[in-house]
């Protein structure tokens, strides 16, 4: 039990630091490209999204496989029966959610963090409802699939958001 919870302090301080990385790489990305809304700007945001989609398939991917064995391990013959299954599709919502990140930066960098906020108005009350539903259903793994179906759904109007701000072919400095 005590080993278990230091794991598991461990597991939350080394989340914890992935996730300030991320935002402050977040941040400083925003910041140099703001006002940058070229053809350049534009196809490094592709580029970074590529990658960062790449990386984050195989740690997701990884993670979904190994699920099913560390579990056990980990939590010991009191874990859930559905546990890993939950885990799997999590995954999946991480994957979303660090691909939407990236459209959210972009957008946020040319000052439209009100399509942002419009996006997750929009959001919300679908978000809600189908928590609801799904956990009437399926119980945790309905709430692990709402929650991963928002995070695929956000980064894919996140996408369409941004790609509004791609400037013009007449536009591009020579």
């Amino acid at each position: 039990s005590r080993n278990r919870a230091a794991v598991a302090g461990g597991v939350q301080r080394v989340n914890h630091g992935f996730v300030l990385a991320a935002a402050q790489l977040r941040r400083a990305y925003e910041f140099e490209l703001r006002d940058q809304c070229t053809f350049e700007a534009h196809r490094l945001l592709n580029r970074w999204v590529g990658r960062l989609a790449l990386i984050m398939l195989a740690i997701t991917g990884v993670l979904a496989l190994v699920l099913p064995g560390l579990l056990p391990l980990w939590i010991g013959p009191t874990l859930p029966e559905h546990s890993a299954l939950a885990g799997q599709v999590l995954c999946i919502g991480v994957l979303g959610n660090a691909i939407g990140s990236m459209y959210f930066a972009w957008l946020h960098a040319h000052g439209r963090a009100d399509v942002t906020a419009k996006i997750h108005l929009i959001e919300l009350p679908i978000f809600l409802l189908a928590l609801y539903c799904l956990i009437q259903q399926f119980g945790v793994i309905g709430a692990a699939w709402a929650w991963s179906g928002r995070m695929v759904f956000d980064a894919l109007l996140l996408w369409s958001s941004s790609k509004a701000l791609k400037p013009a072919p007449s536009s591009r400095v020579a």
